[in-house]
């Protein structure tokens, strides 16, 4: 008997224990090999439609290259020959000296901020699961998501960039670092104004007391230093402040192409514009109201929940919208339905949306594969599932303690 005991105790255990181990690094090792398989596919995908040229390469990215080159590189930043934020511009004159042809280099730029964006995602999921496939899945799918793969690769567009640093600060505020989020959205708002559509999920937490107002102005403050090399080469400070406004107003049309409400809306004015966005003010202020009390916690899952709604309902309601400004989005629906699979289908809807708006630019000329409308009912559905289960996740949950008492 006791040698027996001896043999399970001193043999038998330590192989099978071995074994186990060695079957658990082989499965990490498959997991990793198929993890860095999906990304080289991603990125030969991406590469494949580089020779793709859009209207606005040919009008605005490719003209911008071209001045930044003839210019003398940091000089150029000087002038006004962009309504781009600073920081974009930068990536324009790296992209100057990048030993790739024009219109390569320009995507690389966005292509590469897929990737980055694709290990946030990861993190994020990851702290949903403490898995590594789950995670790894999610930042997979991310990858092959038909709206971000266009977007930079064949459109070329720079929605990945601001889209990425929302994605940090939506890390930092599950981690509860708020110091660090602002910074991020800081940067975010910095490349791209439309950043905004995720504002209402700060403005939800400071409600929530969860940090000082003085937060607020971290995000002025990190555009002005952004700026910094553009008032070094010479540009005055008050041209790069317009920047923005300058944007607001080149398109008079309620809608340029995006699946809003205001596809059901046919005529543009001055006031039904003015209107539009007190609306818009309206509806995120009972939202952010209702949020803000029925919430129990800010903890990852909450967090997820208001970043998908709020960059959901934002460019939903806004005037002047373009199709693309749905980008942020997709990419948090993606999210959303790992951290609640049961909603597997929410992303399938917003980014299918966001897919055939793109259709009617890209592919002009061609009809639409269905119309602008019935993509904005697409997006309305999607809208009031999110909400839905914001709903039953809040005032269900204590109404059921009530009705339990």
């Amino acid at each position: 008997m006791k040698t027996l005991t001896f043999l399970k105790t001193h043999i038998i255990h330590p192989v099978l224990n071995l074994e186990s181990a060695i079957q658990d690094k082989a499965g990490k090792s498959s997991h990793l090999l198929f993890y860095a398989g999906g990304i080289i596919l991603a990125i030969l995908l991406r590469i494949l439609l580089f020779d793709f040229e859009t209207l606005d390469y040919q009008n605005f990215l490719s003209p911008w290259y071209d001045f930044i080159k003839e210019n003398g590189g940091f000089p150029a930043l000087g002038k006004d020959f962009s309504n781009y934020s600073p920081p974009y511009l930068y990536l324009l004159l790296l992209a100057v000296y990048l030993p790739l042809k024009k219109l390569y280099a320009i995507k690389l730029i966005t292509v590469l901020f897929d990737i980055a964006a694709a290990v946030l995602v990861f993190l994020i999921v990851r702290r949903k699961y403490r898995s590594f496939v789950i995670p790894a899945a999610a930042s997979l799918v991310f990858l092959f998501t038909p709206t971000v793969f266009i977007n930079s690769s064949m459109w070329g567009q720079c929605d990945i960039i601001f889209t990425f640093w929302i994605l940090a600060s939506v890390l930092f505020l599950i981690r509860r670092d708020y110091l660090k989020a602002f910074i991020f959205f800081g940067i975010a708002f910095s490349f791209k104004l439309q950043a905004v559509f995720f504002l209402p999920v700060f403005a939800i937490l400071y409600f929530r007391r969860r940090f000082p107002f003085c937060y607020f102005f971290i995000i002025p403050a990190v555009y002005i230093i952004l700026s910094v090399p553009c008032l070094i080469a010479g540009r005055p400070f008050v041209e790069i402040l317009g920047i923005y406004t300058e944007q607001t107003s080149v398109y008079q049309w309620l809608t340029i192409n995006a699946p809003s409400v205001y596809q059901w809306v046919s005529a543009y004015t001055d006031m039904i514009n003015t209107a539009a966005v007190v609306f818009c003010a309206a509806v995120l202020l009972f939202t952010g109201f209702i949020c803000s009390r029925a919430l129990k916690d800010d903890k990852g899952d909450n967090i997820i929940r208001l970043s998908l709604l709020s960059l959901l309902i934002v460019p939903f309601l806004l005037p002047q919208m373009h199709e693309r400004y749905f980008f942020p989005a997709d990419v948090l629906s993606v999210i959303y339905a790992f951290y609640f699979p049961k909603y597997f289908y929410v992303p399938v809807l917003v980014v299918l949306s966001s897919y055939f708006s793109y259709y009617n630019y890209l592919y002009s000329g061609h009809e639409p594969v269905i119309k602008l409308s019935w993509l904005a009912l697409v997006l309305l559905v999607s809208i009031i599932i999110v909400c839905r289960e914001m709903y039953l996740n809040s005032f269900g949950v204590k109404i059921k303690d009530r009705l339990r008492n």
